[in-house]
């Protein structure tokens, strides 16, 4: 909605409504439309949902499966939905294991930062990637690189890395699709000298196929993206 709107359907003045529209705009509540005239619900908003997601069908759908991938893997694994230009943690399962990563719910992140984000980036139709992309550069961020891993995510149906947005970590993530299209991914992560990218490589398939599972169960008719490896 446009900010006369806004004023219009709240019925606040004009003053009053810009005021408290800058407010949401700066804890993440709304987000300003790239046409700079139309205000969305903002990524903020999602991740305060995230304590009570639980009701949210994609949700419900993944945790049996986010079970099976944590004893897979025996490494933290996490849900990730996309909101516009963002992905919000909406669940995780932490390893077992002393030493682990740790994915908070609610995080929320750009579509551009780690591979989770790239995964899902990939399968957006090109004007969406060209936005984020866009994003990033004035960021700061090199885009070419994020380009390339973009082709590698369409081609073999997950990314993999360490060190992709924090230090040390090791990142596996692959889409999760609905009937409209991309809608999530699931990440499994750790510590990166003991889940590497072998060992990230080896987990893909299983990784992959659970995606797809889940996909299916959303309504999702397409076979899930990507066969072959690619290295990080």
């Amino acid at each position: 909605m446009a900010l006369a709107e806004l004023g219009n359907a709240s019925g606040l003045n004009k003053a009053t409504t810009y005021r408290l529209v800058q407010s949401l705009v700066k804890y993440s509540m709304l987000e300003r439309e790239p046409d700079g005239r139309r205000y969305t619900v903002g990524p903020g908003l999602i991740a305060l949902s995230a304590t009570v997601i639980q009701r949210v069908n994609i949700r419900e759908s993944a945790r049996p499966i986010l079970e099976r991938i944590a004893v897979e893997t025996s490494e933290t694994v996490s849900l990730h939905i996309r909101h516009l230009r963002h992905r919000v943690c909406i669940d995780s399962i932490e390893s077992n294991l002393p030493v682990r990563r740790v994915v908070p719910l609610g995080e929320t992140l750009p579509l551009y930062a780690g591979t989770t984000s790239k995964v899902m980036l990939a399968f957006l139709p090109e004007d969406e990637i060209s936005d984020v992309l866009s994003w990033a550069g004035s960021e700061g961020w090199d885009t070419k690189p994020i380009s390339i891993r973009l082709v590698e995510a369409r081609e073999a149906g997950y990314l993999c890395a360490v060190g992709d947005r924090t230090a040390g970590v090791g990142g596996l993530s692959a889409p999760v699709f609905s009937a409209a299209g991309v809608t999530g991914a699931i990440t499994v992560s750790g510590p990166g000298d003991r889940f590497d990218v072998p060992a990230m490589q080896a987990a893909a398939p299983f990784l992959r196929d659970a995606c797809a599972e889940l996909s299916s169960a959303l309504g999702h008719l397409g076979a899930q993206p990507g066969r072959a490896p690619v290295a990080a």
